[in-house]
Parts: structure tokens; sequence; C-alpha cells
């Protein structure tokens, strides 16, 4: 009686729990069928396979089949001119006509093929290939056609309008209301069946045996015993585990030769031609030159260089000593992204340099959201994964910001460590750590990036300190404290001292630049618009496409910034509590930061920033501090509610958080639609409007799965953004980089490229001597001799990429600005001034002047590069020595 008393009493309970099963996987099904449909699927599609030797900017008209194409209807897509067989798909607008397309694959003159077109709508697709596709051409405009024997379509392109327009059979691109209907139902019934297995069952069940049977060995319980400081952290033996994982995922990383350089734009010029790589995942971005075409090739050349202080090649001074490469001194302890290059041979400490980044990013913050979240491995894990998956690290990432970001977690650690730990050991490794991220910071001096990040370290100390109990924390052990803190000091002053000195005329000749030098940054001047505008930025895909332009795809990205959760999830009155102390401090740090960005401040405000060193950071770089902090701020916050450790407003109140997200973020992107109706689209900003409501349950609720999900939606697109590739084929094997090379004693022959700068940075890629390309610091040995009366020095003093352009019989060098960091120095090739700068060596990426040749010895260059090799004749160059 007492066992069928109980069943009938729980069969309440199994009915409600079986009801919210359910209703659960009703309501993940919806969902799934709304992120399609705003992501784009059931619309049509049109996929092609197409192998081009001409332009990259193809694209694609549609219209119905009576009708015109019109300039309105098309959607562009990027073409990769290798030579080798692409397919591309390309979403088309929903509800558009198929039944004509036209297919423009550039505007420039050169060969291309097609051999597929497929057509896509909902519940069926169609296939034109061969005789097919042959037969549904209608129309061609400036193309030659070549016979082919693979069944492709071979053409000839030719400038200005190349086109191909092609009919498709009757219905094909046209899907009626049954086919639609039967094809929504199909994916609403698998996702809920893929719910319903995984979340609702495997899941479960799964977690349930591991939770039994999973037991960590012992070592990291070992390393977490040894990690532990009972008043800053006691890590878990899961986190530990995650730090060895990481380590080692570094250490394959390396083992392979890996790296996320956009050097692969190096196959695409001189001329295109792809190379085989054992990785090679994603696109490399134009986009990123001051990485691929400045920073790596400045690298490359001051190993191969020796590492010396000084180099040319890099700039006048000792530019090294600015530029963020490898310097053999003793300061380069601090640049632990170079060591591989001392370990290893060019290749693999490339390798090093970049798993640095990626893996010392993931680290450091990992670290530092366990001290912020006490403990939480799951709020450090989606933390970490947001502050390195966001569009504005990722667009940034091949630039030094890495590296400052992984200095500032780092000298944040080691701050907390030094303040207000319990044991010895940590409070000195806190001291180490202050004392290598400050000469880091120093040794990657870019200030624009510097002073938010530095500033954001000041708010997070301050926090920490305020809260009840800290106080006592500092008082143990202060002498040793005291002790570490000077010692710390000493070594910064020693060692940075040493560096300051030797930097010093370099630091001088930067500061006194025309650019940047002279450069005072102004608050306010950055769109309140593009400010927030982050939860539509995150969905974009690529480079060609970016919101409010004109600007590019590094200057577009930008964080999801969902600070303002906090006042709708926690009472002003429990917010300003001292328990709260650390929220406080960021969320007042990130209202500066607002402040100086976007709002235009007083005289007396703004120029007190200023005087604080605001005057260093522009208000778009300063973004890199509201965004951190913002991360800081939700990811906090959302530990605290998991652990129930902050009062929170009433849970009627916090339903309401996700839908006033939902209707801000609609609303501001209707704002924003109105400014940009081809980026901010009805998808896009209703996919957008739908994240954030999603983000905001998550974090109001504490709840992980909404979290991790909303946040996967944001991350991913911009984890497209760095391709994945092995090793530095792609210009260690570029044919006239080698040729240049093999023809060239690098450490007694100088060149001096005539035309664009791209081909002078691959020669000090090769480790060559070039007074051409990018310049950190002007070279005084230069300009001395081409303007020995500083007729033009508002011009090449600064920062800036040189180019020499020939102009036979002109008596004196004349410069020209084309924009702030780009100058053109016309002169006479076979004139004096070559011979006079040292240079003996020459190549053309333009035509070679006839008159030109009467000083220059050809040298072999492969013929299809576009590129002509020459060596300056004894002859000229002993008449002027």
């Amino acid at each position: 009686m007492v066992f069928a008393s109980r069943a009938v009493n729980c069969l309440p309970r199994l009915r409600s729990s079986s009801s919210k099963q359910w209703l659960r996987t009703a309501a993940a099904a919806l969902f799934a069928l709304a992120m399609m449909w705003l992501l784009g699927w059931g619309s049509p599609a049109v996929t092609v396979e197409i192998r081009s030797w001409a332009g990259a900017d193809g694209q694609i008209y549609y219209a119905a089949a009576n009708q015109d194409y019109q300039p309105d209807q098309h959607v562009a897509f990027k073409i990769n001119a290798d030579g080798r067989w692409h397919r591309y798909r390309i979403d088309m607008p929903e509800g558009c006509d198929l039944e004509r397309v036209r297919i423009d694959p550039g505007s420039i003159s050169g060969r291309f093929e097609i051999r597929r077109i497929r057509f896509r709508v909902p519940g069926k697709s169609t296939d034109l290939l061969g005789l097919k596709l042959f037969e549904a051409i209608e129309v061609t405009n400036d193309l030659r056609r070549e016979p082919s024997s693979d069944g492709s379509l071979r053409f000839v392109a030719q400038a200005p309008d190349p086109f191909i327009g092609v009919r498709l059979p009757p219905g094909a691109g046209v899907a009626s209301l049954g086919n639609r209907v039967m094809a929504w139902l199909g994916n609403a019934t698998a996702a809920a069946l893929l719910w319903l297995l995984v979340a609702e069952l495997a899941l479960p069940l799964l977690v349930r045996r591991l939770s039994r049977k999973l037991r960590l060995p012992s070592m990291f319980h070992r390393l977490a015993a040894r990690a532990s400081d009972p008043n800053v952290l006691i890590p878990s033996p899961y986190s530990m585990a995650i730090v060895v994982f990481v380590i080692c995922s570094a250490g394959l990383y390396v083992a392979l030769n890996l790296n996320q350089s956009s050097l692969g734009v190096w196959e695409e010029i001189y001329p295109a031609k792809p190379v085989a790589q054992l990785v090679d995942f994603g696109t490399p971005r134009r986009v990123r030159s001051d990485e691929w075409n400045t920073q790596t090739p400045w690298v490359l050349n001051q190993v191969q260089s020796g590492e010396k202080d000084h180099n040319p090649s890099i700039g006048g001074s000792e530019a090294p000593l600015l530029a963020a490469v490898p310097v053999l001194h003793s300061w380069a302890i601090a640049q632990g992204e170079f060591i591989g290059f001392h370990l290893f041979n060019l290749s693999t400490g490339f390798s090093w340099w970049w798993a640095y980044k990626t893996f010392g990013l993931i680290l450091s913050f990992f670290w530092l959201f366990l001290l912020l979240t006490r403990g939480s491995v799951v709020a450090s894990v989606l933390g970490t994964v947001w502050v390195y998956g966001s569009s504005f690290t990722q667009w940034w990432f091949s630039s030094n910001m890495p590296e400052l970001l992984i200095a500032f977690a780092l000298a944040t650690i080691g701050g907390i460590y030094l303040l207000l730990a319990h044991r010895r050991v940590t409070i000195g490794i806190g001291a180490a750590l202050i004392v290598y991220s400050f000469l880091n910071l120093m040794l990657h001096p870019y200030p624009p990036f510097i002073v938010p990040m530095a500033y954001l370290g000041v708010a997070i100390l301050a926090g920490l300190v305020l809260e009840p109990g800290r106080t006592a924390q500092l008082r143990e052990k202060l002498r040793f404290r005291l002790f570490s803190l000077v010692a710390a000091v000493l070594a910064i002053g020693l060692i940075g001292g040493n560096y300051l000195i030797d930097a010093m005329p370099s630091i001088e000749a930067m500061a006194g630049t025309s650019y940047p030098g002279h450069r005072i940054a102004l608050g306010g001047g950055f769109r309140f618009a593009k400010l927030f505008y982050g939860f539509f930025e995150a969905l974009r895909m690529g480079e060609q496409h970016v919101p409010l332009g004109p600007s590019n795809a590094s200057e577009a990205s930008s964080f999801v910034i969902l600070m303002p959760l906090l006042f709708l999830t926690v009472p002003f009155a429990a917010y300003v509590r001292r328990k709260n102390a650390l929220l406080v401090a960021l969320s007042l740090y990130c209202t500066v930061v607002i402040f100086w960005i976007s709002i235009p401040l007083p005289h007396t405000i703004e120029s007190a920033l200023q005087a604080m060193g605001w005057s260093w950071s522009p208000p778009a770089r300063s973004v890199i501090g509201l965004g951190i902090g913002s991360i800081m701020v939700t990811t906090i916050l959302f530990s605290r509610v998991r652990d129930e450790s902050i009062e929170l407003r009433r849970i009627a109140v916090r339903k309401i958080a996700p839908a006033l997200s939902f209707l801000l973020v609609l609303t501001f992107g209707g704002y924003l639609r109105s400014m940009d109706p081809v980026f901010f689209s009805p998808r896009i900003v209703l996919a957008a409007s739908a994240i954030a409501a999603v983000l905001a349950a998550g974090v109001s609720h504490g709840r992980f799965e909404l979290f991790a999900a909303g946040l996967a939606a944001i991350v991913i697109p911009a984890l497209t953004v760095n391709p994945l590739v092995s090793g530095l084929s792609a210009i260690e094997g570029k044919p006239i980089l080698l040729a240049a090379e093999r023809q060239s004693n690098s450490g007694e022959d100088r060149w001096a490229v005539v035309g664009d700068f791209i081909l002078s940075q691959g020669l000090k890629a090769k480790g060559l001597n070039v007074i051409t390309g990018s310049q950190m610091i002007p070279n005084s040995n230069v300009v001395d001799v081409l303007d020995p009366r500083g007729e033009y020095k508002s011009i090449w003093n600064r920062y800036a990429h040189v180019i020499v352009e020939s102009e036979p019989g002109r008596v004196h060098p004349l410069f020209q600005l084309r924009s702030p960091d780009l100058y053109v120095i016309r002169l006479d090739i076979c004139g004096p001034d070559l011979p006079r700068l040292g240079v003996t060596r020459v190549a053309y990426t333009s035509v070679v002047p006839p008159a030109d040749r009467q000083c220059l010895t050809p040298l072999d260059a492969p013929a299809d590069s576009g590129v002509h090799l020459f060596r300056l004749s004894s002859r000229t160059i002993g008449a002027y020595q």
C-alpha cells in the first residue's frame, strides 16, 4: 500500500517532467527553424564550379523569364583566380526569381572555365553540366570561347564587362508551396528528434555516468593543490586539466609548423600560383597587409640578419627596438613570443610566434577569469572563448594586439597575486609576472591599445582590493609584498632602463615624425551607432561587405557590448554594495570609455583625460578597452548568478530582460537599417535580436546552455577570419623571391624596387637588404643623400611605405606624398643617387624605361612574374661612389 501510494504521488511529477521535456523539444525545433530562416536557409542558392585566371569580383544577376536584368538584382561573390577549380555557393535573396541568371566572372581580362551550375530551392535542386550547360546558354558578352576536352565551358574574358547568361529549365528555380511546407516540416522534425535524442536522453545519461565513473588522474589534483592560494584562488582539478590540454595543443601546433598568418596572399601575386601545404584551411586576408606585408617580413628579415638593433630594412636609427621584432639583448627575456627562433628553424620559430598569440591569449585570459569568477571553470571557459572569438580580436589578431592582451592579462594576474596572495611563492610569481608583462609591453609600443588596457587593469585591481576582507589580506606578509614590489620595480628599472637608453634616439625620432608622432587623439569622434552595432557585425562573414562604410574589414570589426544587462539583472541597492566592488569598478570604467569614445566632452574633462594618457588612444582603438571590460562584467555576472552570490531582481523582472533585449536590439537594428539597408538586412536584424535575447536569458538566469548557444552564434563567424596553414612555403618557395635571393650576396648587395612596395617586403622576408618598402623610422642615411637640405622633410619624416619611381634625366630626386603612410621618390635610376645609397641590385614591377637599361645588367627572373631583376652596372657604381 505504501509503495502504491508513493507511485501515485509520483505520477504528477512524471507527467510534469514529461510535458516539460516535450515543451523544450518543441521550443528547440522552433528555434532551429527560426535561426535557419534568419541565416538564409530555405532561400534559393546557386552553386558554380569555376576555374579562373581573370578577375576576382564575381557577380550573379537574376531575373524572371521575360525580364531584363536590373542593377539592384544581383549578389556579389569573390572568385579565387588561382587557376584551380573552386566551388562557390551564393545564397540568393528569398523570393527572387531564378528563371534566368547572368554570371559575371570579374572585370579583368583572362581565361576562365565553368563546368557546373547547380540551382537549389527548397525541395529540389537542378544541375547543369556538360551538354545541358551548353544548351542553357542564351547570351555572352566580351567572351571568346575556346575548345575544351573535359566537358567544361572555356572562355577568354575581355574587359570591361564579360558575362554569360543562362536560362534555367522550366520550374527549376521556383519552389512550390507544397515543397516549401514539406521541407520545413522535415527540418522541424529532424531538429526535434536531434534535440530529444541528444539533449533530453543521451546527454543526461552521459552526464550521470561520467559523474559516477569519471575521475581525473591524481596528477591534476596535485597540480591544483600546488597552484592554490587560499586568499586568491583554489583551482579545481578540471581547470588544471584544461591548462594541460591547452599546453599540449600548443605543442602539437608548433610540431606541425602551423600558423594563422595571411602570408598566403603571396600565392596570389607575382604571379598567382598556389603551393602545396600539409595544412591549408581558410582564406588569407589581404586587408591584414600590416601583417603579411609589413610585420612578418620585418620579423623574418630581422631573424635572418642576426637580430641586431640596427636594420636599415626596417628603418633608420635603432628601428628594431620599436618594431616588435626579435633583438639579441638583455631584454630578450621578455620576448617570449620569439624564443622559438632561437630554438628551432625559421618555419618552426614562426609557428612558435603564432602559438604564443593563440594559446598564450587563451591561457592568460582563462586564468584571469578564474581569478575574477572565484574559480568558476564554466564561466572562465565562456569568457575566454568570448574574448578570443570576438570579431575585433580576430580581425586584429595578426597585429601585435594578442601580445598586448597577453601582457595585460599577465600583469593583472601578477598584480592580484602580489597584492592579495597568502603564499610567499605566489606573491613572488606575481612580482615576476609584472616584470615580464611591463617589459613585454615596452617592447610592443602601441599606446592606442596599451592605454585603455592599462586603465582596465587598474579598475580590476581597485575593484578587488575594495571588496570586504581584502584589506586584511593586503596586510598579510606586508613586508614580503613590499620587498617583492621593490624587487619588481628594480628589475623593470634596470632592464627597462637599459632598453630606454638604447631606444631613446629612436623614440625621439618617432615622436618627432609627422605621422604618427604629432598625432593627438580627441574624444567623442566615434559614431555611437558603430559603438554598439557589434550584435549585427558579429554575424559578418568575409571582408567584402562591411556595415556603415566606407571602411575595411578590420576597422569595421567590433565587440558585442552586453554590459548594460548588469542593471537589468541586479537591483541598484545590491549593485553598490561593497561585495560587488569589482562589478562597480568595471562598469564605471566602461562608462568612462563610452564617454571618451562617442560623447563630446566639456573641454576641461577632455583635457584631463588627455593628460591622463588618453590622448595617445584614438576612440577607434579605445574600443578594445570597452569590449574586454564589457565581456568581463558579463562573465562575472553570469558566474555570480550561477553560484547565487549576488542579489538579483525578482524572477518576473529577469524574465522580461530577454524580451526587452530583443526589442532594444530590434529597434536599434531598424535605425541602423535606415542608414545601411544593404548590410542590416531583415535577416541580420532579426538574427542579432534573437541572439541578444538568448544571451540575456543565459546570463540573467545563469543558464549555461543558453549563454553558450548565444556565444557560439557570435564567435563562429569570427573564427573563420584567420586561415590555418603549415609552414612558410607561400613566401619561401616564391620563384621570383628565390631568384632574387640566389643572385644576391645578402651581406654586400642592397636592393631598391621600382614600382610597388609589396615586392620590397618580399625581398626583406628572404633576408635581403632593401631600402624601399615599409620603414618604421626615416633612414637618415637615405634621406640625407636624397634630400640634403631637408626640403621634403614634411613628406619623408614619417612611418611610411616607400616607393621609388623611375624618371630618366631628373637631376634632383622628387618626394611626393600619396597617403599619410606612403610616399614616392622619383629619381633617375642611372644617376648618382642609387650608387651613393649603396644600391647594387634593382627590381622593377613596372615597365622598364629604355633609358634605364643603359646602366642595368639583366638577371634571371621567372617570365610569368611580371618582375624584372637587374644588377646596377659596376661602371655606374664606380662613377658615383
